[in-house]
């Protein structure tokens, strides 16, 4: 191993104003997300400040830690295979590179301990903005391969017919086209796209047959920004001579499909030795990361209290143990790590109702913002482990289930456990709660179902039974659960005194875990007016003018109640 293999920038780990402390282990990606205003890009600038040793007022990274390997003699072979060496400003050589002009007099200050590689943190890592991927892909000045040093990524695409190929997949998998490097435009070196012409028989890709077919395609910097942030991305990450890579929302400018190939792409193909941190708020792109191996991917949640960030995180391993379960891999779960608070529901229709409920209530208050996510459960039995997920990710979460939770306390065991909770506190009256449901429930005879379904069809009048006939004998058969009555009745389903006491007891301590049961039983008894489930219920709901109408009262009262906003 020559002594330019051997050297290497490596950032071990990094202080939050918090105390918080993150450890990193080379070749992982570390994804910072959160809510906005979390600090996400501002963190990507300071760890940025800190290694380069800007001046920089910073308020969230308290100081970096870093491991420089190799020696002076080292940096100057990098710096020959690199950049060109050249007199400048008098008898000094410099080593000219991109981004950096670095005097040969002080190669030893790679080796000084101090704090801050200053002028040498161009050739160790970058900070990839919007604005640095977009101008990535402009045509760099041609240079003689043969004798020159490559000073763009672009230079490599030209010298590598193999690693141009390579691209130009990564860019036909996002975008439908090829990426194709023009080596004959004269005084620079375009990237063009669409489909990759054929030589002519007898012929190259010098041929001039095969430069105007070539130059009848489209130049990649005049396409859209999308196209040109994403091969901005690759080329620095893929490419560059840097070690060390920062980059801020990837996934801007990307539609969703293109930016999980994305995170995919660099989760796979991250070269060796080298070290990519990434603040995003893209679903998608993390999706595409983490779908992927997880083996070298760090998730990192920041939160902002105050003028105070904390962070929590998970590694490859808990990755892995959340995203093989299928509720959790198919749900918009990851979306919650990106705002500040998330409510669980048991379905879709009670996502949709009760963030309509909540802008109302916002519009109501004179606020027009809430960052507040919804997410389907499909179903109570599942809500533990969406929640489980994000407690860990240290998301504010809240649950809304039905009433007749009460009837199913093993299922009500894991939602309390999972909100962090020791369902000992309350077991005992929950089970009282049960009880007292359980005893009002009559027992259902086959005879009166069969006189109350016979009735509704005797009252049919048509050969084919229509959709208001079946609904009313859905209604019947819905009855005859055991869990009915917590349904049909809610609260009122519970006998006065003792009883009442101990629920409303139970209840509020529900309410202080973030747990809130819907009072009214379900859903639909908040507008009875309309009968049916589902869409056949909300369709006609969602209609209303939810900041006024008064039969959404209840409904108002009881999203204001649980604190969220």
């Amino acid at each position: 191993m020559s002594d330019s293999e051997k050297l290497s920038l490596t950032i071990s780990e990094f202080e939050f104003n918090s105390g918080d402390t993150l450890s990193i282990a080379p070749n992982e990606i570390v994804v910072f997300v959160g809510p906005n205003n979390a600090g996400k890009s501002v963190t990507l600038k300071e760890v940025y400040s800190f290694v380069k040793d800007i001046e920089l007022d910073r308020k969230i990274i308290t100081s970096v830690t870093y491991t420089k390997t190799g020696s002076k003699s080292s940096l100057e072979q990098l710096l020959q295979n690199i950049s060109k060496r050249e007199k400048k400003y008098g008898d000094s050589f410099y080593f000219t590179g991109p981004g950096f002009d670095f005097p040969e007099y002080r190669l030893s200050d790679w080796e000084s301990v101090g704090s801050g590689i200053k002028d040498l943190a161009p050739i160790f890592l970058k900070l990839l903005g919007t604005e640095e991927r977009l101008l990535a892909i402009k045509p760099p000045e041609s240079i003689n391969l043969a004798s020159e040093i490559a000073t763009h990524p672009i230079h490599n695409l030209q010298k590598d017919d193999s690693l141009e190929a390579k691209f130009s997949g990564f860019f036909r998998q996002a975008f439908g086209w090829d990426l194709i490097v023009h080596r004959n435009n004269g005084k620079t070196v375009p990237l063009y796209v669409g489909d990759k012409p054929t030589p002519p028989v007898g012929g190259d890709r010098l041929s001039i047959e095969y430069i105007r077919a070539l130059e009848k395609l489209d130049p990649l910097h005049e396409q859209g920004d999308g196209m040109k942030s994403f091969v901005g991305v690759l080329l620095n990450v893929f490419i560059a001579n840097q070690q060390l890579f920062l980059v801020d929302e990837p996934e801007a400018f990307l539609h969703p499909p293109q930016a999980r190939l994305l995170g995919k792409m660099l989760v796979n193909n991250l070269p060796t030795g080298r070290q990519l941190f990434v603040s995003t708020h893209s679903e998608d792109f993390l999706k595409g990361l983490i779908n992927e191996k997880t083996g070298n991917v760090k998730v990192i949640r920041i939160i902002r209290e105050g003028n105070i960030n904390r962070v929590c995180q998970l590694d490859s391993s808990q990755i892995a143990e959340i995203w093989k379960d299928p509720t959790l891999r198919h749900s918009n779960v990851l979306s919650g790590l990106f705002h500040s608070k998330v409510v669980v529901c048991e379905g879709d229709g009670d996502c949709r109702f009760y963030s309509t409920v909540l802008a109302a209530n916002a519009e109501l208050n004179g606020s027009t913002y809430s960052d507040t996510l919804f997410i389907n459960s499909g179903g109570k039995h599942k809500m533990h482990i969406i929640i489980n997920a994000l407690v860990k990710m240290n998301v504010e979460v809240h649950a809304i289930v039905d009433f007749d939770i009460f009837e199913s306390l093993e299922v009500l065991e894991k939602i309390y456990v999972a909100l962090g909770h020791d369902w000992s506190d309350i077991k005992k009256q929950c089970q009282k709660v049960k009880q007292n449901i359980l005893s009002k429930i009559k027992p259902i005879y086959k005879v009166d179902i069969e006189k109350r379904i016979s009735d509704i069809l005797q009252a049919c009048d048509t050969a084919i039974v229509p959709d208001d006939v079946i609904e009313k004998l859905k209604e019947v058969l819905r009855g005859t659960g055991t869990g009915s009555l917590a349904k049909i009745m809610g609260a009122h389903s519970i006998s006065s005194g003792e009883p009442t006491r101990i629920y409303e007891e139970v209840n509020m301590h529900l309410r202080t875990v973030r747990l809130h049961v819907v009072e009214v039983g379900i859903l639909e008894n908040f507008v009875k007016k309309f009968s049916g489930h589902g869409p056949k219920w909300l369709d006609p709901v969602m209609e209303k003018d939810f900041v006024t109408d008064p039969d959404l009262e209840k409904a108002r009262s009881f999203i204001s109640a649980i604190g969220i906003h």
